[in-house]
């Protein structure tokens, strides 16, 4: 932001980038406008994880794909996890999507790098005592990846945020639920201002 002399921005941060988001705030409230919190966490100890099936779609998109087709399975699978009951990847969108990640050069040690980047940031949760702009925390009732538990710990922890729950949402932004989820940032925006 330095660099491109942005001295203040609004912030939306999604799943891991979430994570970075909340950070920022902590540590240099004076360059956030306002924060979107979008299916993340404090990372608070004792919240419920992943469930089975995300977490073994999860890692099968970082390991090595045999071909072409087995590339775009995994991407397919994990997508697949993602879903909520209401907002999901119909099968010809999650295959066009995967198979656009595959020609767009897909490469598994780029999804165990994020997944090694999180294991190795450090805790934060003692930071959002911190924040102090305005925030919207959005999650869905059936997320597979970050539990409704840790958008609702969010809440908790900063409790002037406003906690936005999407019914039937799960992690994946499918293209059902970008429409949604544009309206309430939008809304946010015009909180915030």
């Amino acid at each position: 932001m330095a660099a491109l002399e942005i001295p203040k921005a609004h912030i939306v941060g999604y799943s891991m980038g979430g994570y970075v988001a909340q950070i920022l705030a902590a540590q240099h409230p004076e360059m956030i406008e306002s924060l979107v919190l979008l299916m993340t966490s404090s990372r608070a100890p004792g919240l419920r994880e992943r469930t089975r099936d995300a977490a073994i779609a999860s890692l099968g998109v970082t390991q090595s794909y045999a071909d072409h087709d087995d590339a775009v399975r995994r991407i397919v699978d994990l997508l697949s996890a993602a879903n909520g009951s209401r907002y999901y990847w119909a099968k010809n969108e999650a295959l066009d999507v995967a198979e656009d990640l595959v020609a767009r050069r897909y490469n598994p040690d780029g999804a165990a790098r994020q997944i090694a980047a999180v294991l190795a940031t450090p805790p934060f949760l003692e930071d959002l005592a911190r924040v102090t702009c305005p925030v919207t925390i959005i999650h869905g009732t059936d997320d597979s990846i970050i539990p409704l538990e840790h958008g609702k710990d969010l809440k908790e922890r900063l409790p002037d945020a406003d906690l936005k729950i999407i019914q039937g949402a799960g992690h994946g932004i499918s293209p059902s639920l970008e429409p949604i989820l544009s309206n309430l940032i939008l809304q946010h925006l015009a909180q915030a201002q």
